[in-house]
């Protein structure tokens, strides 16, 4: 799945075999590390920059295999740790950077030295592993000492279980939704532009415009070449009403990815907002092309078209986003104004009548429909 369609080669994982031995060794220490001391977790991780002309880097794969050759020595007492710590190895191994993964590339700029190679949710399995070795170390105290010393072992035990619960229901408050997840990371890591855009995203869902428009100037600011950042800042101003400044980010968002459907209709919405319809009619035909089952797009060059006054193609549109969108009463509307406009009451006025069955508070409907009727009756 990840060679077939995820993002695995180029300049950002093209790594030597001393590159990837020392991006394992500080990986190993890293998820022991969390697993030990849980704090500062986080969806996504500063990056860490790998070079092998940096001394100290090469001291985590050195205590690594240090590590392990104690506990190869130590088997003779007890095999316990040496197991514990090999299937901890092994069920990381996918993911201690020998194999390019699409994760860790998270929208860096050119040069495989600032990609992320850690999260926590990586470690889950691996760590059942230390867990157990934890558990049987407990039992073998457990078993051998005394039993007035008993009650006082398992107050401490169960004193580090309730605040492991109380640190992972603490850890669980920052997911409770979007926003709150990514303001986290921000709070953590403010360089992430992955973080900026989605925290950006889920801002302007909320209505919060321009705070949003911030988090996606603060994307470009870290990433100035991140396609999505470029897209998300030019829809946002689209969405404001800033259509000049909206044009750039979204062509260079093109130039990025040509097949990005959105982007050409947030760029025809913000030429159709210049008064540049021609202009605005071919971007939305090619937001169309390349995704034809897109309602907002057919509503939109029928608007246009039917400025133009080219009712039947507009019709057509209008037809297509209520097919695609049955129980939207504002498609139902749309092509009732178009019927309208054409001359055909009677389609007209049944549409705007299932307009006002989905929505009995749908704006404008209810007014059209009585004109549209007194008409009717008229000698």
């Amino acid at each position: 799945v990840e060679q077939k369609f995820c993002v695995e080669h180029g300049e950002t994982f093209d790594f030597s075999l001393i590159d990837r031995l020392l991006i394992a060794g500080r990986l190993f220490w890293f998820y022991l590390g969390k697993l030990f001391w849980p704090t500062d977790l986080t969806i996504i991780y500063p990056r860490w920059q790998i070079s092998e002309s940096v001394w100290w880097q090469y001291l985590f794969p050195i205590a690594a295999l240090t590590l392990f050759a104690g506990l190869w020595i130590a088997r003779r007492k007890s095999r316990g740790p040496l197991a514990a710590m090999l299937c901890f190895v092994a069920m990381l191994f996918p993911v201690l950077g020998f194999f390019n993964l699409s994760y860790f590339m998270s929208c860096p700029p050119p040069g495989h030295q600032f990609a992320i190679f850690r999260a926590d949710h990586f470690q889950y399995l691996a760590d059942t592993a230390i867990i157990t070795l934890i558990a049987s170390v407990a039992g073998w105290f457990w078993a051998r000492m005394q039993p007035r010393h008993r009650p006082l072992f398992s107050i401490g035990v169960a004193a580090v279980l309730g605040l492991l619960a109380s640190l992972t229901w603490a850890q669980g408050h920052n997911y409770r939704d979007t926003e709150s997840c990514f303001r986290d990371v921000i709070s953590k890591n403010p360089n992430s532009a992955t973080a900026h855009n989605n925290l950006g995203n889920a801002l302007l869902r909320k209505g919060s415009t321009d705070e949003a428009i911030a988090h996606f100037e603060k994307t470009l600011e870290i990433e100035p070449n991140y396609q999505f950042g470029q897209y998300n800042l030019g829809a946002a101003l689209v969405q404001k009403g800033d259509a000049a400044a909206a044009i750039s980010y979204l062509k260079s968002a093109l130039a990025a990815n040509p097949n990005h459907s959105k982007a050409y209709y947030s760029l025809a919405t913000a030429l159709a907002q210049r008064g540049e319809m021609d202009q605005a009619i071919e971007y939305y035909g090619r937001a169309l092309k390349l995704q034809p089952d897109f309602p907002d797009a057919h509503t939109n060059l029928a608007n246009l078209l039917l400025e133009k006054g080219e009712s039947e193609a507009a019709l057509a549109h209008y037809r297509k986003a209520v097919e695609l969108q049955p129980n939207n009463p504002g498609a139902h509307y749309n092509l009732g104004v178009g019927l309208v406009r054409k001359g055909e009451s009677d389609s007209a006025i049944a549409e705007l009548r299932i307009a006002l069955q989905l929505d009995p508070a749908y704006p404008d409907a209810e007014p059209l429909l009585r004109d549209l009727l007194a008409r009717k009756t008229q000698p």
